[in-house]
């Protein structure tokens, strides 16, 4: 064996050794954010549950809420921004006062005007009706700021832009407030923090699955690490994580027959699985037009804020239907 082909044989050891010491700290660093941010949800959900601020339910919930829907919107302008060169009309104002709309009930109750507002908008009809009108309000107000400095196609195509992050990002966020608001306020967290964690552990699945079994690619153009079999991975660990949680360990609805709880469980974790894939891929097509890996860097080893709150966009949305049609 020549002296270069022993240079090239010791390069192509150390050069694996690399990538699998920096595949293992990226480990680390994500499960080490992951635990951070989970213990500050969970002590807000305590307080939430244990001890409502104003004795309304869902109020400490509202900051990590808003949080959220702010830091993805915030990322997602920033990728429009370097990938299109376009105008993006809405304000970090403008996404609170969308993200805030159907919290509505709850803030007039806890300054004590909750006579201002008919109970029949409590409900989630009443509450999906202040979020359309309210979001339709400010997608007005977006188009007089458009108008006001038109000048070509760039700001016609600008508004538009901005009227569908608002729209994707804020109003599905915002059936998350929505569901911790329907029924019993323990149930209600209960279905909350059962939505979130089994379309975590959806994502968890296929991430593992994939990166073991994985070679089927599943959108090779959007995302070439997903495949067919870590889909379905987190499609198994999701519906049994569904089961376990809904269907073992409460159900707020008399069951329609012996095996509904089972079904209903299954039905949601199959839902939240392909819907939060879905999520993953819209966010993966906006991130390869900005030609950008990470939405951003505020969560060390988990990316941005949007790298975790994709799937659960969609997720409230699924969730809330869920709820509505007696699955959980």
């Amino acid at each position: 064996m020549t002296w270069k082909s022993q240079e090239g044989r010791f390069t192509e050891v150390v050069r694996k050794s690399d990538e699998k010491n920096s595949g293992r700290n990226v480990l680390v660093s994500r499960l080490r954010t992951a635990a951070i941010v989970l213990a500050i949800v969970f002590g807000f959900i305590y307080l939430d549950v244990k001890a409502p601020l104003a004795g309304v339910p869902g109020l400490w919930m509202l900051p990590i809420y808003l949080v959220l829907c702010l830091g993805t919107a915030r990322e997602a302008t920033s990728i429009v921004r370097s990938a299109w060169q376009l105008p993006v009309f809405w304000s970090p104002s403008v996404v609170l006062l969308s993200a805030a709309l159907p919290a509505v009930p709850e803030l007039l109750r806890a300054l004590g005007a909750a006579d201002l507002l008919d109970p029949s908008w409590t409900g989630v009809q009443g509450r999906l009706a202040i979020v359309c009108i309210g979001n339709w309000i400010l997608a007005s107000y977006l188009g007089v700021r458009a108008l006001a400095v038109y000048q070509d196609r760039q700001e016609a195509i600008g508004w538009l832009t901005s009227l569908g992050l608002l729209m994707y990002i804020s109003v599905a966020t915002s059936l998350w407030w929505i569901l911790r608001q329907v029924g019993d306020p323990d149930a209600a967290m209960f279905n909350v923090v059962g939505i979130a964690m089994v379309t975590k552990i959806a994502d968890s699945g296929a991430y593992f699955a994939g990166k073991n079994l994985g070679r089927t690619p599943l959108a090779p153009v959007l995302s070439p690490k997903k495949t067919w079999e870590g889909l379905l991975g987190g499609w198994i660990v999701a519906s049994l994580a569904a089961v376990i949680y809904f269907s073992s360990l409460g159900n707020s609805h008399p069951p329609r027959s012996t095996w509904w709880p089972l079904v209903g469980a299954l039905l949601l974790g199959t839902a939240l699985t392909w819907f939060g894939l879905l999520g993953d891929l819209i966010e993966s097509m906006m991130k390869r037009s900005g030609r950008v890996k990470d939405s951003g860097g505020t969560l060390a080893g988990l990316g941005g804020i949007w790298d975790v709150t994709d799937s659960l966009i969609p997720a409230g949305v699924v969730g809330l239907i869920a709820v509505v049609l007696g699955w959980i």
